[in-house]
This record gives structure tokens, sequence and C-alpha cells, in this order.
């Protein structure tokens, strides 16, 4: 039926969007709100009985599982903040086994690029009296946060893509 295209596609865009917002919260507040993963964890449900295509739901709680030690564990060291982690699991649920690595993949080159934006936004920033080699090494002392929630969001493209392109399988 053809609303049910509809609705399955009304439900990633506002999955993607959620996202975007965690994104843009992280940037602006180095913050995720807590409803951000709980909305995208309770649209998966929906997503998962109007795919056209076959959706393990085992493996992707699985996935999420597994992700969730992982973070926790980085969390507990001090590799990530809280609200990263719970965005990464509740995407990870969407990206399934199916999903996750290419989702990884693409969330750490994202990072990677984050970094040398955030990098450069604080060498700009910094004091101008001082080289800019002087300035790099400032920053990179200085530890600056990096709004990884952007890299997370970026990195989801990969999976919301992929849903986007089930819709193609609805007849």
């Amino acid at each position: 039926m053809i609303w049910e295209k509809y609705l399955y596609l009304a439900v990633v865009l506002a999955a993607f969007l959620l996202t975007m917002l965690a994104a843009y919260s992280d940037w602006k507040s180095y913050k995720i709100p807590n409803y951000i993963s709980l909305a995208l964890i309770a649209l998966f449900p929906v997503v998962f009985w109007l795919s056209p295509v076959e959706i393990s739901w085992i493996d992707s709680l699985i996935v999420a599982g597994v992700t969730f030690v992982v973070g926790f564990i980085l969390f507990a060291i001090g590799g990530f903040g809280g609200g990263d982690v719970k965005l990464i699991v509740a995407l990870s649920l969407w990206a399934g086994s199916q999903f996750i690595v290419p989702f990884m993949v693409a969330m750490v080159l994202a990072g990677g690029g984050l970094v040398i934006v955030v990098l450069i936004r604080e060498v700009i920033r910094g004091d101008k009296e001082l080289s800019v080699r002087a300035r790099v090494k400032a920053s990179l002392r200085a530890k600056t946060p990096v709004p990884y929630g952007v890299a997370i969001a970026l990195g989801s493209l990969v999976i919301f893509y992929r849903y986007a392109e089930f819709s193609e399988s609805f007849s």
C-alpha cells in the first residue's frame, strides 16, 4: 500500500532529522539531549514493522548490546561522553549487523575530519601574537573538546541512505 511507503519514509526522515538535531546540539553546547536517543530507539520498531525488506530484530539488538558494552567502557575511561555513547547505541540498533561496519567507518572518518576542523578553528581563534605553530601546540595542549555528535550524525548518513533505498522495494 502506498500509505505504508510514505509512513515508512516519514519515520526514516524523522530519525535522520533527530540525528541532525543531535549534531547541532552537540556543536552548540557539547550536549546531546536524552530524548533524541530515546526517540531513535522508539522509532526503530515502527520502521522494522513497515520495512519492505527483512530486518533482523535479533541482530539489531545484539549489535546495540555489544555497542552499549564497548561504549560504556569508553565512557568509563573518558574516551566518549555519555550523550555520544547513547546516540551511537541508538543508531547501532538501526544499523544492525548489516550496516554497523560502514556506519563505524564513516563515523571514524568523519571524526578525524572533525578533529581537524576543530583544531583549525582553535588555531584561528588563538593568540594572534603567537606563530601558527605555537597556536597549534597550544590548542593540542588545551585538549579542546570535540563535539563528536557531529561525526556520529555524519556516519549515520550511511544507515539512513540504505533505509531510504529500501523504500524502492514497496510494491
